[in-house]
């Protein structure tokens, strides 16, 4: 029987010998360095995981593809954006931003004419 191994790095999934049980293995995907676990007694909820590990994952691999999602027919509805599609040639964050610069400006004549003396 062989013991089922997840790389905790890559999180491949792999079995080993019953034999590699307690021993330090390296992941076949990314190299890294695993302790292979001991085998623990078996309990009643042993049997399903049996079960489980008693399927192949080759069955699965063999379905075919789902087939595209559908796109929605109905038009969706358009989001406002921020931006002047409304026909206002002025939107407030830039009549913000123009006063902002203006008031830059004027505070700059302000300090030039100081430090000049006039």
């Amino acid at each position: 029987m062989a013991i089922r191994v997840e790389c905790d790095h890559c999180f491949r999934d792999f079995r080993v010998k019953d034999t590699a049980a307690g021993k330090k293995i390296h992941c076949p995907g990314c190299d890294t360095v695993l302790r292979i676990p001991r085998p623990r007694p078996k309990s009643k909820d042993d049997e399903f995981e049996d079960a489980l590990d008693s399927l192949d994952d080759d069955e699965f691999q063999d379905l075919p593809a789902p087939p595209p999602r559908r796109t929605a027919t109905k038009a969706r509805k358009k989001k406002k954006s921020r931006s002047s599609s409304n026909g206002d040639p002025v939107t407030p964050q830039l009549a913000w931003q123009v006063i902002g610069g203006i008031m830059g400006v004027e505070l700059l004549f302000i300090i030039i004419g100081a430090a000049a003396g006039v």
